[in-house]
Formats: C-alpha cells, structure tokens, sequence
C-alpha cells in the first residue's frame, strides 16, 4: 500500500510538467497543414496574413535548399528567420492554384507532409511535388520549416532554362492531369 501512495503522489507531481506538453494530435497536425495551405494559397492576402500570423512563431525560421538554388544562394542559408519576411515574401506573388496533400505523418512536436502544387507558373505548368518538415513548440505554432521540392520542375515553371550536360538532349517533361 505504501508504494501505491509514493507512486500515486509522484504521478500527482508531474501531471503539472506532463499537461504543460500535450503531443500534436491528428487533427492538430491537419491544421498545421491545412493553416499553411491558407498562407501557400493565399487568394485573399489579409485572410493569409492573419492565418500566418497565428500559425507561425514570430521567429519562426525557415530552411530549403530547394529554395536557395532558386535564389542563387549558397546552399544551407536560412530563406526566412522571422514571420514578416516569411509573410511578406510568400504573400507578394502568385500562389499555386491548387494544393493537394499526398499524406501527413507526425509525431509530438514535429510533423512532415507530402504535397503536389498545381499551377505554379501557370495552369498549364507541370506539377510540383515536394515535402516540408515542420516543428512546433509547446503553443502548437511552427517554429521551424525545412522545404524541398522539384526545383528544376519549378525553375522551368517560372521561365528558367534548365540546360542538360554537354551531349545530352533536353527533355521536355509533359505532365498529364
């Protein structure tokens, strides 16, 4: 009986510790998800804003090596680390049309999802599949993003001429709804 109550009353002490981290839950995950849709998407900018603002940590970082090839940047550098560039930059050009979520796999404070953006460079523009790694804190906001995705498919989406090795012919890749 005596080591019921010892264990009894260590259990009463860390619920305190245990409740101030709940793990992300299904349908918190697919907010997390569904709340970056919102921002990626973004056909009414303020609605985008707001949503961005809520979901993300105002120091939230951002990392893609996807992303700074596009740039021209050295790889490994951080694209965004705070939400108003983040914001400010993802906001002032045109969202994909379409945005669909291939699968979402998550676990306590982190979670990975699979998408294909449709429309980026135009609707007639090949689709783009990439993944974003996502961490949250204890509040459930994103405090960091690693994204990768088919950045030669973008780059040829947006106009870049993507050249193949000396001898090699160009192949032009024709994606089919």
């Amino acid at each position: 009986m005596r080591s019921f109550t010892i264990i009894s009353t260590l259990l009463i002490a860390l619920l305190p510790i245990v409740s101030a981290w709940s793990c992300l839950s299904d349908s918190d995950a697919q907010y997390v998800v569904d709340q970056s849709i919102v921002v990626i998407k973004h056909p009414d900018v303020d609605a985008a804003r707001q949503a961005g603002l809520a979901l993300y940590a105002p120091n939230v970082i951002v990392n893609g090596d996807s992303i700074n090839v596009l740039n021209d940047v050295p790889l490994g550098t951080t694209v965004y680390s705070n939400i108003t560039a983040y914001l400010d930059d993802t906001l002032s050009i045109q969202g994909p049309s379409e945005v669909n979520v291939i699968a979402i796999v998550h676990d306590c404070s982190s979670l990975v999802w699979f998408w294909e953006f449709i429309g980026v460079g135009g609707p007639t523009a090949a689709r783009v599949r990439g993944m974003t790694y996502t961490q949250v804190n204890a509040d459930k906001q994103v405090i960091s993003e690693n994204v990768e995705f088919n950045s030669l498919t973008w780059a040829e989406n947006l106009g870049f001429t993507v050249t193949p090795p000396a001898g090699g012919e160009k192949v032009k890749r024709e994606w089919k709804a």
